[in-house]
């Protein structure tokens, strides 16, 4: 409600303009700021890392210098070798020891000479077998100013160890001074970076020397931190998960050689850690901002409502009048301004339009009470109707009922028994409450005689019988009636006077042919022809009123039987609800905005067929009498699975042509014959014990005597489809016969 005043819009426009120069203001302003920080921790960190590069080099030179003073001195001091290194060792407290070994002479093995510093400081010599240190000192003879080893693990020594090795002037052998990388590990964890952030060492394998996080130790670098190295040149990168980079969020890395060493000192900070400090101040900014703004909102709210008062007043005591409150005066204005004559003109719009309404009052009582009348007569009406959908094991039914007026005279039955389906649709004549009683009587006395008449004509009779007499206002009613077997599909339907129903079979919807009788309630003593169909599983049926093929759509255009058809058709299986809503939607497309001028009853039956599949099966000796006993009792099953005549002589006389082909040409002593009934047809199927012989194997015989004769052939014929295999232990022939229907 408060942005309805003018006022509240005026500071909350203003507010709004003010937040958006300050929140585009504050953006660019952030933005610059952001860069500054960046480029401000850039420089720190590289001075860091720069930093922290040279103290390792300063510490790393110490045991450089001390191999290559020892590369010169010790091939003249050969032999005083053993008590000299000690004493190095013992005065240079950063080394963790030094290994000698000199070229031997021709013919003898090489000796190597390990001075170490133990943990607890005291020195120790321990002369090492060749084989154990030909690869380290291969390695020294190759670095001919002298290189550092890859680091190792060092027990003895209590952690990694690292070494600068370099062969002797002369080619007098090899000699190197190690280090231990505990020094190392703690310098980094002494560095001042931010929290989040993390150093490390790593050599010119990507083997990582030292790492603030000890679990990284000892690991290869990945090779994205190691490509991003390179191409970056000194600068600073900026790693992300999405890149590859092992990090948990965005971070900067600051990368810088060691002098006078082969390895690389490497900073990692998170972006987040640089810019809390910047968000942290940028935050308390702008809430400062948003108060200011909301105090200038306030103070202009405040202005706008004293200079809008009076308007205010007005707008309060119209809304009173458009609530109803007709009787509350609007207070007298003596301004001659813009408000005192909308005041004066609102008092005398007020009184006239407090008469007007109190008569409207008095029509919109009345029409109430009729339309309360009229809903509660179409409650009435729809409770005397089936429900809308009933679905039953092996059928389905949807109804549609659609009155052109509050009530109407169309209606739709059916009645579910428990071996058939009763389905009937009407249009009484007129419409609207005469109809609609109309309507009721019918529907009543179906719901009766349904239950006890023979068939839809029997019914129609009796419903004739029933409303003719007494029928002074001359009313009448059109019906179509149908009754369907639902164990065979058998169809039966009479019409009085009503538009047939509609058979969807596939794709295809065609009108049944149905010879009608006149409308029921006329005519005393009339006759209701019977028409009878046979519906397929999947076959779909349509009872409709003449409110769908009358629809017009205001140009005399009626919607007609072929649109119908056209609506109706469909793939098969498409379902009774789907078709009415298509023939519904196609109907209001073709009526477009013209009113609906007539009742509109549909019924709709999916009939699946009841899920039956039985079967007859029976073994007998090759003999001919066996033979025709066995084929009577195939007959009796065939006729009661409900199959016709043509198709129950042809299963005879297909079977018999090849048993007795059997048994008069075969050594078989068995023969096994299986008889199966589905819903399109039946399956029979031969086993016989006897050789390899495949009956549709061969051309039909020239000689009608040769063995085989036109039976073989003529069974084949007879049937829609044959095959024929071996199976382990005999022959099996299979038939298949399909059982025609037409609607």
């Amino acid at each position: 409600m408060i942005f309805r005043s003018v006022s509240a819009r005026l500071a909350t426009w203003m507010l709004l303009g003010s937040a958006l120069v300050l929140g585009v203001t504050g953006a660019a302003l952030l933005e610059h700021t952001r860069r500054q920080v960046l480029a401000q921790t850039h420089r720190e960190a590289l001075a860091l890392a720069n930093g922290t590069a040279a103290r390792i080099a300063a510490r790393v030179s110490d045991a450089m210098a001390i191999t290559r003073v020892l590369h010169t001195v010790l091939p003249a001091q050969k032999a005083d070798a053993d008590a000299m290194l000690p004493d190095v060792v013992r005065g240079h407290p950063d080394l963790s020891g030094i290994v000698v070994s000199f070229t031997p002479a021709k013919g003898l093995p090489r000796t190597t000479l390990l001075v170490v510093r133990e943990p607890g400081g005291a020195i120790r010599s321990v002369e090492l077998a060749q084989d154990k240190t030909d690869a380290w000192y291969a390695q020294g003879l190759s670095c001919a100013d002298g290189c550092w080893q890859r680091s190792f693990m060092a027990d003895t020594r209590g952690g990694s160890v690292v070494g600068f090795v370099q062969p002797m002037e002369r080619n007098a052998g090899v000699v190197a001074s190690e280090l231990t990388l505990d020094w190392l590990q703690a310098l980094l964890g002494s560095l001042p970076e931010p929290a989040g952030g993390y150093a490390f060492v790593m050599d010119e394998n990507r083997l990582m020397l030292a790492h603030e996080r000890p679990g990284f130790v000892g690991t290869r670098a990945s090779s994205f931190l190691t490509t991003s190295i390179i191409r970056s040149k000194g600068a600073p990168m900026r790693l992300t998960a999405a890149d590859g980079a092992r990090v948990n969020e965005p971070s900067w890395a600051y990368v810088t050689e060691v002098p006078g060493t082969p390895w690389q000192f490497g900073l990692v900070i998170p972006e987040s850690r640089i810019y809390t400090d910047m968000r942290r101040t940028f935050l308390t900014d702008l809430a400062l901002g948003l108060f200011g703004l909301l105090a200038i909102s306030a103070l202009i709210l405040t202005i706008s409502r004293r200079l809008l008062a009076p308007l205010s007043v007005l707008t309060l005591q119209a809304e009173r009048i458009a609530a109803g409150d007709r009787g509350h005066a609007l207070p007298p204005s003596p301004a001659r301004d813009e408000v005192g004559r909308l005041t004066r003109s609102f008092e005398g719009m007020r009184v006239e339009l407090a008469a007007q309404i109190e008569a409207v009052a008095e029509g919109s009582r009345a029409s109430e009470r009729l339309a309360s009348e009229l809903d509660i007569a179409r409650l009435i009406q729809t409770s005397m109707l089936p429900p809308p959908r009933h679905a039953g094991v092996d059928f389905e039914l949807h109804a549609h009922l659609q009155p052109a007026q509050a009530v109407g005279g169309d209606l739709y039955f059916y009645l579910v028994q428990p071996d058939r389906l009763w389905l009937m649709v009407g249009d009484v004549s007129d419409k609207g409450v005469a109809a609609a009683l109309f309507m009721a009587r019918t529907i009543t006395l179906a719901r009766n005689l349904a239950r006890d008449a023979a068939g839809p004509d029997q019914l129609l009779t009796e419903l004739n019988t029933e409303l003719e007499p007494d029928n002074d206002a001359c009313m009448f009613v059109t019906l179509v009636c149908a009754t369907m077997d639902r164990a065979t599909g058998s169809l039966f339907v009479a019409s009085a006077g009503h538009e047939a129903p509609v058979l969807c079979r596939g794709e295809t919807c065609i009108p049944l042919t149905v010879e009608s009788g006149p409308a029921l309630g006329l005519q005393m003593d009339a006759e209701f022809p019977l028409a009878s169909a046979r519906l397929l599983p999947g076959d779909e049926l349509l009872m409709y009123s003449d409110g769908i093929t009358e629809a017009d759509n205001g140009f005399h255009e009626l919607f007609g039987e072929s649109r119908l058809l056209t609506a109706m058709s469909g793939p098969r299986g498409m379902g009774g609800r789907t078709r009415i809503d298509r023939l519904l939607t196609a109907v209001s497309a073709h009526a477009s905005h013209f009113r609906q001028s007539d009742d509109i009853a549909l019924l709709a039956l999916n009939w699946q067929g009841r899920a039956m599949r039985t079967r007859f099966s029976r073994r007998i000796a090759p003999d001919r009498d066996a033979v025709f006993a066995l084929l009577d009792a195939a007959d009796a099953f065939t006729r009661d699975a409900g199959a016709g005549a043509e198709t129950r002589a042809d299963i005879r006389l297909a079977a018999e042509e090849l048993l007795v082909n059997i048994v008069d040409h075969s050594s078989a002593t068995s023969i096994d014959l299986s008889l199966e009934a589905v819903n399109d047809g039946f399956d029979l199927c031969i086993r016989d014990d006897g050789p390899p012989f495949d009956p549709f194997a061969h051309p039909e015989p020239v000689d009608h005597d040769q063995i085989g004769g036109l039976g073989i052939p003529l069974a084949r014929q007879l049937a829609d489809a044959s095959h024929c295999e071996r199976e382990p232990g005999g022959n099996v022939v299979s038939l298949r016969f399909a059982s025609p229907s037409t609607p």
